[in-house]
């Protein structure tokens, strides 16, 4: 591995400010980025860092990862993450499912005259207030991978918890790369006025930071031949390991 529980090689100032985030986060001033990035670049990594500094401020940590299948169901990144389940022992969870299906308000499943629009306004309402009662619990961490492929509806909750983060002990990040799917959540992250410092954008690591990881991958100094494959890597996390 590149990285210890405290820092990502080459990735210092990423380090910095999430560590600066999850501190406020946990004392009741909600926080909200996004990680963008090529792949390769460590977009997952930097979220598990930063699952590890909301822990170790001593916040609840929820994990979701969008599927490019999902896109056309609904909710399915939110409902993965905050582990929304008919099923579930959790009595809010089970709730929260119930009015996705349209259940709670129509009496029945699948019942006539039921519209989509107004299942998906309650559903939404619904999860905002999960996120509500769970951070009344405690500091709460919402940590959400691959948000090019996110369906929709769930963009929908990331909007509404994003613009309210700072009112609750809530830390959101999400992480995504830069392709056409990715629209939605650019124009999110722009229209939510999010400063550039809180834009966490992956840039290629530095020569120093690469033989640094190559250090740390091989246990001790790398020598001119690997040194000089790592060169084709371009900086690329994922490449150099490779």
């Amino acid at each position: 591995m590149d990285h210890s529980a405290d820092c990502l090689v080459g990735r210092e100032a990423e380090t910095a400010t999430l560590k600066e985030l999850a501190t406020s986060a946990s004392s009741g001033v909600g926080q909200a980025t996004f990680v963008l990035g090529e792949p390769g670049m460590g977009k997952t990594a930097v979220l598990g860092l930063a699952a590890s500094m909301a822990q170790r401020a001593g916040m609840r940590v929820l994990h979701g990862a969008a599927q490019e299948p999902e896109q056309r169901f609904p909710f399915a990144l939110m409902s993965a993450c905050l582990g929304v389940d008919a099923a579930s022992s959790d009595e809010s969870r089970a709730r929260v499912a119930e009015v996705l299906r349209g259940d709670a308000r129509y009496g029945l499943p699948g019942a006539q005259g039921t519209s989509a629009g107004a299942v998906d306004f309650a559903t939404a309402e619904a999860m905002l207030g999960l996120v509500e009662e769970l951070c009344a619990q405690g500091p709460l961490a919402l940590l959400l991978d691959d948000l090019q492929w996110a369906d929709p509806a769930s963009l929908l909750v990331l909007q509404r918890l994003v613009r309210g983060a700072q009112q609750l002990p809530l830390l959101v990040v999400g992480a995504y790369r830069p392709v056409p799917q990715a629209g939605d959540v650019d124009r999110l992250s722009q229209r939510l006025g999010l400063r550039d410092q809180l834009m966490l954008h992956l840039a290629p690591l530095s020569s120093p930071a690469v033989l640094a990881l190559l250090a740390d991958l091989c246990g001790g100094e790398p020598g001119p031949r690997l040194r000089n494959m790592a060169e084709g890597a371009a900086g690329n996390p994922l490449y150099v390991r490779e």
